[in-house]
C-alpha cells in the first residue's frame, strides 16, 4: 500500500513559511539602501526601485503564505483518507 508522508509535508510547508518570512524581512531592509547615497537623484532612484522590490517580495510571502496553508490541510486531508482507508480495509 502506497503511504502518504504528512510529516514531509509539514516539514515542506515550515520551509516555505520560513521563506516567506525571509522575503518579508528583505522587503524591510530594502529602505535602507539608499540611505548612505550622496546623490539625490541615485538615492530617489535607489527609493523607487526598492519600493518595487519590497511590494514584489511581499507578494511572493503572500502566496507562499497560501501555499503553506494549502500543503498543510492537503496533509491533513491526506492523512484522514489514508486512515479512512485503512479502516475500511480492515473491516
Amino acid at each position: 500500500m502506497l503511504r502518504f508522508d504528512s510529516a514531509g509535508v509539514s516539514s515542506a510547508a515550515g520551509h516555505v513559511r520560513d521563506q516567506a518570512a525571509a522575503l518579508v524581512d528583505l522587503g524591510r531592509s530594502c529602505a535602507a539602501v539608499g540611505a548612505d547615497v550622496g546623490d539625490a537623484v541615485v538615492a530617489s532612484g535607489l527609493d523607487a526601485v526598492c519600493g518595487v522590490c519590497a511590494d514584489v517580495f511581499a507578494v511572493v510571502a503572500l502566496d507562499l503564505g497560501l501555499l503553506e496553508e494549502l500543503m498543510v490541510a492537503g496533509a491533513v486531508l491526506y492523512t484522514d483518507v489514508e486512515r479512512r482507508a485503512m479502516q475500511a480495509g480492515g473491516r
